[in-house]
């Protein structure tokens, strides 16, 4: 019988640690219970280039509690703690955006993905908390991720063109070899 001996075991994922590591999640630090619409603001603002992100993301500061306290308020939703039903009326809140919601408790699978729209903001639910991921690539550990088919490719040439028709393969794709860079075609 093959046995195997050469690997160090991990008992744990370490959640905090994880979530320090991943340069491409916002930690929500708060006290109270909106940390929904607390990450979907800072969400937006790090997806709009907001010229007031720093004092948006800083949970010291007031803003990000009143633009929480805004949103709650043109959600209709109460304050509180909020689980997928208030996700849906923040959802309604905001044309243009697609919520989607990521479970750790459901193996980071997605939980929530809101009506198709230009601008796509990810949330990672853990714990009974919310927090912000900025880029789903970096997230999933994969070069790429196709925002209609919610899939990370490592690899363009990956990406099933007949499922997912919204990305377009280029004729040329540039790869790296080396300290060369050459064009290839792709078929």
């Amino acid at each position: 019988m093959p046995q195997g001996a050469g690997r160090k075991r991990r008992d744990v994922v370490n959640l905090e640690r994880f979530l320090r590591k991943k340069d491409c999640i916002v930690q929500i630090k708060n006290k109270d219970d909106l940390c929904c619409a607390r990450a979907i603001i800072v969400a937006k603002a790090k997806l709009d280039k907001d010229p007031q992100y720093k004092s948006i993301v800083t949970p010291r500061g007031t803003l990000q509690t009143h633009l929480a306290h805004q949103l709650h308020e043109s959600a209709g939703v109460p304050l509180g703690s909020c689980g997928i039903p208030e996700v849906k009326k923040f959802q309604t809140a905001l044309p243009g955006y697609q919520l989607n919601v990521i479970s750790k408790e459901h193996l980071n699978a997605l939980i929530y993905t809101g009506p198709e729209a230009e601008k796509h903001l990810y949330l990672y639910h853990h714990d009974n908390h919310y927090d912000v991921i900025t880029s789903m690539p970096a997230f999933l550990a994969r070069k790429q991720y196709c925002h209609k088919c919610k899939k990370g490719y490592d690899k363009i040439t990956d990406i099933p063109v007949a499922i997912c028709a919204s990305y377009v393969i280029p004729k040329t794709v540039p790869l790296l070899n080396g300290n060369f860079a050459k064009t290839v075609t792709v078929s």
